[in-house]
């Protein structure tokens, strides 16, 4: 088990995602996830958000690997 933190109110992730899908045509939102990462590999990145060169990053189920 792994617990995050976020600096976001949880109460705007709707308006936020909201937004992005109304603009996700002009705008390549999956641009922006810097670093991907499976569960199993959440030591490495929790390390790698701290890079200065990670924008995003995110977990994505094993068979979603690039």
């Amino acid at each position: 088990m792994f617990i995050g933190n976020t600096n976001h109110p949880f109460d705007m992730y709707y308006t936020h995602f909201d937004m992005m899908i109304r603009h996700r045509k002009q705008f390549p939102w999956s641009r922006l996830i810097t670093h991907r990462f499976t569960y199993d590999r959440c030591v490495e990145a929790m390390k790698a958000a701290y890079d200065p060169e990670a924008l995003k990053v995110a977990f994505v189920p094993k068979d979603r690997q690039p």
